[in-house]
């Protein structure tokens, strides 16, 4: 075996390469607000794309040409910023579509429709002293790559030049400190109905307290049970070198199928628009939706955690929509639905003048390599969970890296 190969099948060559991937990540910082695409001057949309093209020249990049995977992370401080599902795409075109009067600009994209995979944050739970974007952006084929580590990482299967590197437990290393979500909801909901016994034993505001912050972690439970999980991930991207033998592939399928339509009833996956009208009855679908959801789950109203929407988008055989345009269809109808907070509840935080009081301030879009099996007109499945600060799919992938490295070496 040559040195290389070796090497390449060690626990140190793997994180090696990882590694070597994580250095290609692009990451920018810009001292702005945040703007939607009608009232951002052109002054500001210039000096955004200045300060891209600059880093761009200054570490000798280039424009993306293939699929990426890309992070936005808005932290306003003026009064009345735009909605979540307003912004994205006025920073899409700023990455790729010259501003008039910048010359010979090296910008982040060839075209918007490169992203496979759009995650967008809005920072409002506090105070933003200073007004400012982060941006992250990456190969997508550097971030499956990611997704193949991780799969090494609980088979063990990669690793056959040191087996004594991997004596750790696989189950720690991809969940960390997170308890069975089934089980954990179980035990919430029975203190749950033991904190409402309660109810004329104690003082009302007592109670009212008590039982507040108990709805609020059955609340978190409930949705940590629909999280997409790493271990969902490698479902929905087939390692095609591989799963090559009809076995593997039907089974590959079976939970990719399951991943994709099992969802909590009644956010069943749904033909997506692809031809003129067709738009206007997508949407009046997830309005109704939504709606059946809220009705069928009375303990979700009021919402008492911060919501983010995971979207699994399946393209149409045919025409593809902008991963932007997707979450301009869907979001505005979650916010008008479950009305979810958008700061911390027992907080009393005053946010940004004329700010929603109510949206969700997480979105990721994950678009899904198309399957010979899948509906002509693409699909959707909605996926809701508790909003935490700069944890996603992409910051879950590395969180279990991290913790197999704390392991191994």
């Amino acid at each position: 075996m040559r040195r290389l190969d070796y090497f390449f099948r060690t626990s140190r060559g793997n994180y090696d390469r990882y590694m070597a991937r994580y250095a290609r990540r692009i990451n920018f910082y810009i001292n702005q607000e945040t703007y939607s695409k009608n009232n951002m001057t052109q002054t500001e949309q210039l000096r955004f794309q200045q300060e891209i093209s600059a880093h761009m020249e200054k570490s000798q990049r280039r424009a993306f040409k293939g699929p990426v995977i890309l992070k936005m992370d808005f932290f306003p401080n003026r009064g009345n910023p735009p909605s979540i599902h307003k912004l994205a795409k006025n920073y899409l075109d700023l990455l790729w579509r010259p501003t008039e009067g910048l010359k010979n600009p090296r910008l982040l994209l060839v075209d918007d429709r490169q992203i496979s995979i759009l995650i967008v944050n809005y920072h409002v739970q506090n105070v933003n002293p200073t007004p400012h974007i982060e941006i992250k952006l990456a190969p997508m084929r550097d971030f499956v790559e990611d997704i193949r580590l991780v799969e090494n990482i609980r088979s063990k299967i990669s690793f056959p030049e040191d087996d004594d590197r991997t004596s750790y437990d696989e189950k720690e290393i991809l969940y960390g400190d997170a308890k069975d979500p089934i089980e954990g909801f179980e035990t919430i909901r029975e203190s749950l109905i033991e904190t409402n016994e309660l109810k004329g034993l104690i003082t009302d505001s007592l109670f009212e307290r008590m039982y507040n912050m108990k709805m609020r972690e059955f609340q978190s439970a409930f949705f940590l049970m629909e999280k997409i999980k790493p271990t969902d991930l490698m479902q929905l991207y087939p390692d095609t070198e591989n799963v090559t033998d009809d076995i593997l592939g039907h089974i590959f399928e079976q939970h990719r199928k399951m991943i994709l339509t099992y969802s909590l009833p009644p956010l069943r996956t749904e033909g997506l628009p692809i031809r003129a009208g067709e738009t206007k009855q997508f949407k009046d679908t997830i309005r109704g939706m939504i709606l059946q959801f809220r009705e069928k789950y009375p303990a979700l109203v009021p919402l008492l955690i911060n919501l983010n929407l995971t979207i699994l988008y399946v393209p149409p055989r045919t025409q593809e929509i902008d991963l932007d345009n997707l979450a301009r269809y869907i979001v505005p109808f979650i916010n008008e639905a479950l009305e979810p907070p958008n700061g911390v509840w027992f907080t009393g935080y005053q946010h940004p003048n004329r700010f929603p009081k109510h949206t969700i301030i997480q979105y990721q879009i994950i678009k899904i390599p198309r399957s010979e099996k899948d509906p002509e007109n693409g699909s959707v499945r909605l996926v809701f969970g508790e909003y935490r600060p700069y944890k996603d799919c992409w910051s879950d992938i590395d969180d279990v890296i991290s913790r197999w490295r704390n392991a191994v070496f």
